[in-house]
């Protein structure tokens, strides 16, 4: 130590200064060094005692994921069980529903049993969504199998289920959506001699029949069945050739209007005496692939071009009238307001012509 101060006795005193300098900035970071070597020593042992703790009273059962896993996957003798959800996670996955209709309103709805005819277009997103909102029974019927053409509007079909039965599709697909759901499927024809066998269950009648059928014939003979039977049906009309989402409406047979297909339905339903009291969701929008300019000679009225996005329309249309009559949801009813801008043109055309006849007035009306 003498030897240092005698060491900076000797030298001027702006030499003096800097040394000190340099002395005090070397103890400084030699002090903080040590420092941050002791702080990263006790955080590693934190770190070391709080996983030790979090190891120590973590549960030693599966998570809560791998037990739904686990549970959707048992089998029995060889054969897959039916799975069974805890309560409380089916009441999470049905929360929004819960909100907008209700406890009870949802209770009712998975008690409800339901029999889809037809799972294309229009009927596969009618089977998926009621599934996910909640619906306790399906049955799926349709007799075809998933074509190449399907892709583009199906509800679940993927490229590997291509030569697959539409209805088995649905039902496995389902089965991971809604584990909690009943799912019955069957591949076959529905014609007069079928119906007690696809919609019946026992002596348990569905709550609904969807009809999303294509030949006039079977929703007819569907419809007739149902009325005999006190069924509710639902039925939809071709979304073939359609655009305007905001053309497409729900309300009953008797006040359709400017859709070809729904015509003739109404008109041989009124031959059996059904003049009212069958739903349908249709559109009004003109159908412009029937002009002449657009028929061929190999064109075919079943075989317009669909749009995936208004097919799956039509189906929401289906699954939300649904819902709301199983929920008894008095908040809303069938509107019967329906825009008639021909009939309204034809009745001032009609008014104008007489008031001319009568009063010689030949005013322009507007």
């Amino acid at each position: 130590m003498n030897s240092i101060s005698s060491f900076l006795d000797k030298r001027p005193e702006g030499s003096r200064l800097t040394l000190t300098a340099v002395a005090a900035t070397v103890l400084t970071a030699t002090a903080l060094l040590g420092y941050q070597r002791l702080t990263r020593s006790r955080i590693e042992q934190d770190k070391s005692a709080f996983h030790q703790v979090i190891k120590e009273e973590k549960p030693s059962g599966p998570a809560i994921i791998s037990l739904i896993d686990d549970e959707m996957h048992k089998t029995v003798n060889g054969e897959e069980a039916n799975p069974v959800i805890d309560e409380t996670l089916v009441e999470e996955l049905l929360a929004r529903n819960i909100a907008f209709f209700g406890e009870e309103g949802v209770r009712k709805i998975r008690q409800s049993y339901v029999v889809v005819l037809g799972a294309g277009a229009i009927g596969s997103w009618t089977a998926l969504m009621l599934v996910r909102s909640g619906l306790g029974h399906i049955r799926i019927v349709d007799r075809g199998v998933i074509g190449v053409d399907s892709l583009t509007r199906h509800a679940v079909a993927k490229v590997s289920d291509v030569g697959q039965s539409k209805s088995l599709i649905m039902k496995r697909y389902l089965a991971d959506i809604a584990p909690q759901a009943k799912v019955e499927t069957k591949q076959a024809e529905v014609n007069v001699h079928s119906l007690d066998t696809l919609i019946l269950t026992g002596s348990r009648k569905p709550d609904f029949v969807v009809d999303t059928l294509t030949d006039v014939k079977d929703k007819v003979m569907l419809a007739q069945y149902c009325r005999e039977h006190d069924i509710q049906i639902v039925s939809a009309m071709s979304a073939g050739s359609k655009a305007d989402p905001s053309l497409i409406q729900m309300t009953d047979v008797n006040l359709t209007m400017a859709d070809p297909l729904a015509r003739m339905y109404r008109r041989q339903l009124r031959k059996l005496g059904i003049d009212r009291g069958v739903p349908v969701v249709y559109s009004i929008e003109k159908n412009v692939h029937m002009g002449k300019e657009k028929v061929s000679e190999d064109f075919r009225r079943r075989s317009l071009p669909i749009l995936s996005p208004v097919a799956s329309m039509f189906g929401m249309a289906l699954t939300t009238y649904i819902l709301v009559q199983l929920a008894e949801f008095t908040a809303y009813k069938l509107p019967t307001n329906k825009m008639r801008d021909g009939v309204y043109a034809r009745m001032q055309k009609e008014l104008a012509s007489r008031e001319e006849f009568v009063f010689n007035n030949t005013g322009v009306y507007f």
